[in-house]
């Protein structure tokens, strides 16, 4: 019997220790997300030309991501590190309503964005001169905000208004579609772009018309490189909520920890894509950069005439290796 109950108090110690592994890990994510966000956010702002509206709507997602970063992750943290501390205590068990509150916000919130992303980008192709005339900067945010409106009072419903068998059926349903959507959509966004580069190999087109097919091409790659990652994050914790429902406990006590991680490490990858696929983003990052640093200067009373030339130049310097690469070009457009 002593044997048995030194085992459970060791087993015990080591779950707690991963625990608070767990949690140190958590934290410096939601510190890089908050960052990339925050910065993806300022230089769309202070960049006219990049406030295109799938950049736009681009946007939107990222407040998902900073919303990650900001509460889900701070309150998974102190979650772990309460339980952790206080392993008998039932004080974190309002702590918990609210991070899976916030994890379940912005994981569907992120979904919900790239199905609005996926029609955007289907509908601009599929009816170009109409997406011309209706389709606006207020329009797509006003979209974006109703979508968010949305899904949080349908959430709310789900969590708090509905019996237990109910929101099982519900959470199922709702999952599938937000999953199925921007798949949906993004397979007939691949397929329209197909059939119009078909059509380039039959009869000559304006140059203008295959520049705009090649950015569509590039945008369709960049939202697949999206919905990957997330699905890929996300995969892990469908598997683990799947086999809960078929009786498996053991599997989630053990492994939905990590398995959370990897979610919000998929809110580390977004900004790296965007940085990495949207042309001109990265020089519009670094001009943003030389001049938040020329600024501080200034404000400290340090001379920022050379200090503003030696930035003038490398942003112009990063934009010729940047057009050298390609990025605007053939290559890039792949």
């Amino acid at each position: 019997m002593p044997n048995i109950t030194c085992a459970i108090a060791a087993n015990a110690t080591d779950h707690l220790n991963v625990d608070v592994l767990i949690a140190s890990l958590v934290l410096p994510i939601g510190g890089f997300v908050v960052v990339s966000c925050v910065a993806f956010l300022a230089v769309i702002q202070r960049n006219a030309r990049l406030q295109t509206p799938a950049n736009l709507i681009l946007c939107s997602l990222t407040v998902s991501d900073l919303l990650v970063g900001v509460v889900s992750v701070p309150m998974f943290s102190a979650f772990l590190f309460l339980k952790a501390s206080h392993p008998d205590a039932c004080a974190f068990s309002r702590l918990f309503d609210v991070t899976r509150y916030s994890m379940y916000v912005s994981a569907g919130g992120s979904l919900v964005q790239i199905s609005v992303f996926s029609w955007d980008r289907w509908e601009a192709l599929s009816q170009p001169l109409k997406y011309k005339t209706k389709v606006t900067r207020r329009k797509v945010l006003t979209v974006s905000g109703a979508c968010w409106v949305v899904w949080i009072m349908w959430l709310s419903v789900i969590l708090y208004g509905m019996s237990n068998r109910m929101r099982e059926i519900c959470t199922a349903v709702t999952c599938c579609v937000l999953v199925l959507t921007p798949v949906f959509f993004h397979c007939a966004l691949v397929l329209t772009i197909r059939a119009e580069f078909r059509k380039m190999t039959m009869i000559p087109i304006q140059r203008y018309v295959t520049a705009a097919l090649l950015k569509e091409r590039r945008i369709t790659v960049t939202l697949r490189y999206i919905i990957g990652a997330f699905l890929a994050c996300l995969l892990p914790v469908m598997f683990i909520w799947i086999a809960y429902i078929a009786g498996v406990t053991s599997l989630k006590r053990h492994a939905f920890p990590w398995a959370v991680t990897l979610t919000f490490f998929n809110s580390c990858l977004n900004p790296v894509i965007y940085f990495w696929r949207i042309p001109g983003m990265r020089s519009a990052a670094l001009r943003l950069f030389c001049c938040w640093c020329v600024n501080e200067r200034k404000s400290r009373g340090e001379p920022g005439s050379r200090k503003q030339g030696f930035a003038t130049g490398l942003g112009k310097k990063f934009s010729k290796f940047h057009d050298f690469l390609g990025f605007y070009g053939p290559v890039g457009t792949l």
